[in-house]
């Protein structure tokens, strides 16, 4: 016995200094998942061998591998689970969206440079879910994959304990996988100045997740935990600094796959991430993929209410807005009792107006917390929003704002400018009250003052006050200033142009829709009145495409206004220009307006022409051409929307903000007081 120590003494004192430390650390022989025997420190094995963070086996997610759009898939153990996940009427199954399949098969695509993507969208629309897809589908192919479910899990008091809990994280879902000599590399470049897991942590970002040759997977979800402090948890845990640089991930390791996302994220977005290339938006769901999941919902819902499927399917869709959290929501409100057909749809009034208090409330709060400067930047923005093909480049809402899961963002059809959405239509009427609250900005308030308001502006202005007083008559006359009539402008509701139009039979008289970019000739539509808004004169913005006359030309089987009116108000309507000789000129002729519906005339049918500049219409020759357009002035829209109305609209909500915003109010009176009427 005496002579195997003295032995073992000998071996241990020739062997390398490394050797000899790692001996008396207690390093131990593994063997890898290529059959390969390596030495490993106790931290290592203790992780390896722990349960903590074991997933499922790979090969029960073979299914994942052929799944399509619209599948529906029962989640399986990845060793840990997204926040709120099970939770509510999904449980452990979702249904396959076109956008996970999508982001999936880039993923998956070969690059000669790294992909990096940050999922970006409110809370509750479902990207927890896309994001264990990837992860699922990149573990089901055998990728190396380190998948955080929770940042915040991460977020430690200490490096070690941060890297501790990456360490573990990722050992659990790859030893199945690693080789010998890739755990070779985890653990022999050690920082001798910080713990040994933390030099581990590092190597699994700088080294095992950033390959040129082989497709790796770091998904971090609930990203947005790791900014809520200032300073970050990145600058404050060194370890953490891959997942605040996006640039960490260099481009020439063409096998490198990062995904971050996660509710409350849109400062890391707006502070840190540099380039918005890498940025996808997730918002409401496809009507293809929520119609299967508003079924499975429907499904466990009382046989009473499954009953009632059909007459309430509508509403539910469009109180949704196709998003997976309204629906969770409206599931619980509604529950598993026997409601009767009028429980329900009583139970759907009130989750509408409980939601839209809900977000006011948060809006507001939040709104009232701003300075001047900023609240000024909101109100544009919310501008840009109603009043989408108009740019306002100082319309900017907050980080803070975008994290309250309001609205939604999305790229225009050019795919080039980012814009805004309410996630749903209580949040629209939310944020259209918090739009009619917020005081004209001072730029308009000169430009009123001084008669020289830009279309945008005039725009802007015009269709808030029209909001805010919702029932005003205004003074028309034809185009060369003659036959007066007044004329009501009734407003019960807000709509943005939706293709094909929404259906609201007589509801839609008093909704005062707003036309999308790229809708030619109208800006605006309210019942059979057909508005155009300009800070030019008739005669120069009647060139173009703007030409009333194409609106009435058939390219199919309907024009322009009878597709609207048709889809609008139902029946079948007929919208012509009657072509008559001009006695007092026989090159020229008169144009009359005639629509009817199903062969009777619509004589409440109308055109009418807002002008947002000063001078009175003295268009002559072009009365005669188009005798049935009726116009409204500058100075009638000013006196009846921005004289006594807007003063008393000042001074009520002077007597309700803070002293700041108080000012703005005063700033308002003076400026409207000394403009020339």
């Amino acid at each position: 016995m005496l002579t195997n120590i003295v032995c073992f003494s000998t071996i241990a004192e020739q062997q390398s200094p490394t050797k000899k430390r790692r001996l008396e650390e207690g390093w131990e022989p593994y063997t890898a998942a290529d059959g390969q025997s390596v030495d490993l420190p106790p931290v290592i094995m203790t992780i390896l061998k722990s349960n903590e963070f074991k997933p499922d086996p790979r090969e029960d997610f073979s299914s994942l591998l052929d799944v399509r759009a619209g599948s529906q898939i029962v989640t399986k153990n990845l060793g840990q689970a997204p926040k709120y996940f099970g939770e509510g009427y999904q449980g452990t199954q979702f249904f396959v969206t076109e956008q996970m399949k999508e982001i999936w098969d880039t993923l998956a695509g070969d690059s000669d440079r790294s992909i990096k993507k940050v999922l970006s969208g409110p809370m509750g629309v479902g990207k927890s879910y896309l994001a264990w897809f990837l992860a699922a589908q990149a573990y089901a192919h055998g990728w190396p994959v380190l998948y955080i479910a929770d940042a915040a899990q991460i977020n430690r008091a200490s490096e070690e304990k941060s890297s501790m809990e990456i360490c573990n994280r990722f050992l659990a879902i790859n030893k199945d996988i690693l080789t010998a000599a890739e755990l070779k590399v985890l653990v022999e470049h050690e920082d001798k100045s910080k713990a040994f897991v933390v030099s581990c942590a590092d190597i699994i970002f700088t080294d095992l997740l950033q390959r040129r040759d082989r497709k790796t997977l770091l998904i971090v979800d609930e990203h947005g935990a790791l900014f809520k402090t200032d300073p970050p948890a990145p600058d404050r845990l060194w370890v953490l600094q891959p997942l605040k640089e996006i640039t960490f991930w260099g481009e020439l390791m063409a096998g490198a796959r990062v995904v971050l996302t996660g509710t409350a994220h849109a400062k890391f977005e707006r502070v840190y991430l540099q380039n918005g290339r890498h940025l996808i938006y997730v918002g409401p769901l496809s009507p293809a993929v929520f119609d299967r999941l508003l079924t499975a919902v429907f499904s466990r819902f009382h046989p009473n209410v499954r009953g009632y499927t059909s007459a309430i399917k509508d509403k539910v869709l469009k109180i949704t807005n196709r998003v997976p959290r309204e629906l969770v929501n409206l599931a619980q409100k509604i529950g598993t009792g026997p409601l009767t057909l009028e429980q329900v749809t009583q139970t759907l009034s009130e989750f509408e107006a409980l939601r839209r208090k809900a977000f006011y409330d948060d809006a507001l709060t939040h709104y009232n917390t701003l300075s001047v400067i900023s609240k000024e930047s909101t109100r544009l923005a919310l501008a840009d929003m109603f009043l989408p093909d108009k740019i306002r480049t100082t319309g900017v809402f907050d980080w803070q704002f975008l994290d309250f899961g309001i609205v939604y963002r999305y790229k225009d059809e050019d795919g080039v400018m980012v814009r805004h959405n309410p996630i749903c239509p209580a949040a629209m009427e939310a944020l259209l009250g918090l739009y009619k609250r917020c005081p004209l900005p001072e730029a308009y308030l000169n430009g009123l003052a001084r008669d020289n308001l830009d279309g945008p502006q005039f725009e802007d202005a015009l269709f808030q006050q029209l909001m805010r007083l919702s029932d005003v008559t205004l003074r028309t006359t034809d185009i060369a200033g003659k036959h007066e009539m007044d004329m009501r402008f009734k407003i019960t509701r807000f709509e943005l142009l939706q293709q094909p139009p929404v259906n609201y039979g007589t509801d839609g008289m008093d909704i005062l829709i707003r036309c999308y970019k790229g809708y030619p000739r109208f800006d605006f539509i309210l019942g059979y009145t057909f508005i155009q808004v300009s800070v030019s004169d008739f005669a120069k913005h009647n060139t173009d495409s703007a030409v009333i006359d194409f609106a009435f030309k058939r390219n199919g089987a309907k024009n322009q206004i009878e597709d609207y009116l048709d889809a609008m108000f139902g029946g079948t309507h007929s919208a012509v220009i009657n072509e008559s000789p001009n006695p007092k000129d026989p090159k020229k002729v008169i144009k009359t307006f005639v629509v009817s519906k199903d062969g009777r005339l619509c004589p409440q049918f109308q055109i009418v022409y807002m002008r947002g500049s000063p001078g009175k219409p003295n268009h002559t020759s072009k009365v005669q051409e188009y005798p049935g357009l009726r116009h409204i002035s500058y100075e009638d829209i000013k006196s009846k929307l921005f004289g006594a109305p807007l003063t008393l609209f000042a001074e009520a909500l002077a007597d309700s903000v803070s002293k700041e915003q108080s000012i703005q109010c005063s700033l308002c009176l003076v400026l409207l007081q000394h403009a020339p009427y």
